[in-house]
Parts: C-alpha cells; sequence; structure tokens
C-alpha cells in the first residue's frame, strides 16, 4: 500500500509539473507573439507573469529573460533614434543663435561661456546693468553689476513692470569675495552679484516674456537703487535664455542617447551569449 501512495504520488507531481510547464510555455509564447508584433509593453507583461507564477520553470525563465534582453534592446534601440533625430534639428539651431555671442573664457572658472555681442564687461565698464552668459551644458547665469560714487551693498533684486503689479524677485545672495564681491578703485564703487542654479527665481523668464514692456530694476541690500533696464541688455537676456534652453536639451539629448548607446551594446553581448 506504501508502495502504491508512492507511485501515485510521484505520478501526481510529474503530471503536476508538465502542466506547469505546458502553461509556463503558452505564457512565454504569448510574449514572443507581443514582442513580433512591436507590442513592448504586453510582452514585458506576459514575462513578468512567467516569472512569478511559475519561478521554478528555470528553463523557460532563462528563455524569457533573453526575450527580456531583446525588449529592452528594441527600447533603446528606439531611444537613441529619438534622441539622435532631435539633436539634428537642436544643434543646428544652436548654432545659428551662437552667432550672435561671443565664447569668453574666465581665469576663474574652469568652462568659458556664451555672452552676448557687445555685453562683454570691456564694453560695460562704468555704469549699472545686468548681464548673463550660457554655459555649453545649457547653465545660465545672471550678473547684478552697481557703478556708482557710494556703495549700496546689494545683495538681489526686484524687477517691476510700472503702472503694473507684475514683479519677480530672486534670492539673496551673500557678499562671498568669489562671484559675488565689491571693490573700490579712483573714488568709485563696484559691486557684482551673480546668480547661478535658479537663483534668479524666474528674473531671467520674466524679462524674455516681457520683451515689449519697460522693465524697472531695483537693486536690494543696504541701499536701494534703481534704473529701467536698456533694451540692448533686455534683448541679450532675452537671447541668452533661448540659448540656454537650447543648449539645455542638447545636453540631456546627448546623454540619453550615449546611455541607450552604452545599454545597446551591453544588450547585444548578453543575447549573443
Amino acid at each position: 500500500m506504501k508502495y502504491f501512495n508512492l507511485i501515485f504520488t510521484g505520478i501526481v507531481i510529474f503530471s503536476s509539473c508538465n502542466n506547469d510547464t505546458k502553461k509556463a510555455q503558452l505564457i512565454l509564447n504569448e510574449a514572443t507573439s507581443f514582442y513580433n508584433a512591436g507590442q513592448l509593453n504586453n510582452a514585458k507583461t506576459y514575462i513578468d507573469s512567467l516569472r512569478s507564477s511559475y519561478p521554478k520553470e528555470f528553463d523557460l525563465i532563462r528563455e524569457s529573460m533573453k526575450l527580456m534582453w531583446k525588449i529592452e534592446l528594441k527600447e533603446n534601440e528606439k531611444n537613441y533614434s529619438y534622441s539622435d533625430s532631435l539633436l539634428k534639428i537642436k544643434i543646428p539651431e544652436a548654432d545659428i543663435l551662437k552667432k550672435s555671442f561671443d565664447y569668453v573664457s574666465s581665469d576663474y572658472e574652469t568652462n568659458g561661456a556664451y555672452i552676448f555681442k557687445g555685453m562683454s564687461v570691456e564694453r560695460n565698464i562704468e555704469r549699472s546693468y545686468l548681464r548673463s552668459g550660457v554655459y555649453e551644458t545649457g547653465d545660465i547665469y545672471l550678473n547684478s553689476v552697481y557703478f556708482g560714487k557710494g556703495n549700496i551693498n546689494h545683495t538681489g533684486m526686484t524687477l517691476e513692470i510700472p503702472g503694473t503689479e507684475l514683479s519677480v524677485s530672486t534670492s539673496t545672495i551673500p557678499y562671498d569675495g568669489g562671484t559675488n564681491y565689491r571693490f573700490s578703485d579712483g573714488g568709485n564703487n563696484s559691486e557684482i552679484i551673480t546668480y547661478k542654479k535658479g537663483k534668479d527665481n524666474g528674473v531671467l523668464s520674466f524679462i524674455a516674456d516681457n520683451q515689449d514692456k519697460k522693465i524697472k530694476v531695483i537693486y536690494t541690500g543696504q541701499r536701494k537703487y534703481n534704473f529701467i533696464l536698456d533694451k540692448i541688455a533686455q534683448n541679450s537676456i532675452a537671447k541668452s535664455y533661448e540659448l540656454a534652453v537650447i543648449l539645455t536639451d542638447i545636453h540631456r539629448l546627448r546623454q540619453e542617447r550615449d546611455i541607450a548607446e552604452s545599454k545597446i551594446t551591453y544588450l547585444k553581448k548578453k543575447i549573443q551569449e
């Protein structure tokens, strides 16, 4: 009797295993069909179902892993093509914009920046004004420059459109003797504050969005100082903002393309193993 029970139990287990294999194979077949039809998300769903429902079907799970690699390969080839096609559009757009800029290197920074023609420091001495620069990565900075007989020790600024309630203010930037500094020369005082990494709090986009309007600049700090932003500076900042947007896109797309290319190389090797 015990012998009979053992045989019966073995038959049941074998039958059960055989049924599991058939069911798992059907799921893998469905996943493969979806893959061939280009329905990659559905294919991945079936592969996940196979792994969770039949974790002991090792041979079929190994096959499903190879199928998943093929799916990921297709996805990354698509990502590569998408990024590469957009780069072919964005790079010429940036090159056209760059013609209005000079690439200026600095002794204080590793990377140079694109400065709108006519807005270099040498062409704007002894006056208070705003200037901007754009790095190759698309990062943009804004400088508030003060020149006058007395110190105002400004640490930020507010921009407003006279006659309206529209205004925007930067973050408060403390004096650090580095990119935010002050000096005196011949009885005249100069102060420069640099707003980077979003510290402008929307001032750049405010200028770009209101090019047709008069904008009043108010330096804030120990003493206030104000002036009307001239059209040349307004246009240069708007163009810098436009360039920054495109260069940011290019930098992101290049990174995405490079990541996709690395994954494609890796997945092709895995599939061939």
